[in-house]
């Protein structure tokens, strides 16, 4: 495993010289570019555990981050360094970006050239440019009203993504009906009751 993880850092290294002409900036595994003020664009570089079939596998993920997500959806402390696992829109859910030529985890065993060869074609033929589609939360309301579920955000939470960012940042009365909505749909769930009642509650509290 100690070869690998020197292996995943030399990735890292020859990827952050190709991704800082995008905006990017390495911290941690993760390559970060904030495209407008609390909006995160999240790029991963991970290694598969050693007790799953992606072991001695290296991947690539990304994600989208806002800081009307992290401060009312995510209930676990924040991270120093945002990763992908903190992101509402995630490659894992995303059916709008193209899979790469095999599979988005590759064995190490490829070799470190053709590794980061694999990587930085799918990172710049497939992500980034689905990454500049949605540069602002406009960007992000825009395409959920074309694509929905389609975008990036998990089963069962995507009303609740786009709610919270509607009602915060866009067309508050269409956000206060979804997220309204989700109150009476969900009644018996404590999360979704707390969470959009907190939410609901910040703009009426700061008048």
């Amino acid at each position: 495993m100690t070869d690998n993880k020197e292996i995943k850092k030399d990735i890292l290294v020859e990827l952050s010289s190709q991704l800082t002409k995008y905006g990017f900036k390495k911290k941690g595994d993760s390559f970060i570019r904030e495209t407008e003020s609390g909006l995160y664009q999240i790029i991963d570089i991970g290694l598969g555990r050693s007790t799953t079939i992606k072991a001695n596998h290296v991947g690539v993920g990304f994600g989208i981050a806002t800081e009307e997500w992290l401060n009312n959806l995510i209930k676990w402390k924040r991270p120093k360094i945002l990763t992908s696992a903190d992101c509402e829109i995630r490659d894992c859910f995303c059916n709008l970006v193209p899979i790469s030529d095999e599979t988005i985890w590759y064995p190490i065993s490829l070799g470190l050239t053709p590794l980061i060869n694999k990587i930085d074609s799918h990172i710049q033929k497939s992500i980034v440019p689905y990454l500049d589609r949605i540069k602002t939360r406009h960007d992000i309301i825009n395409m959920w009203r074309q694509h929905q579920h389609d975008i990036g955000f998990a089963e069962g939470r995507q009303l609740l993504a786009i709610g919270t960012l509607m009602f915060l940042t866009g067309d508050k009365d269409e956000g206060e009906r979804i997220l309204k909505k989700l109150i009476v749909d969900n009644k018996d769930n404590s999360y979704f009751t707390s969470t959009i009642n907190k939410t609901l509650g910040q703009l009426s509290s700061s008048h």
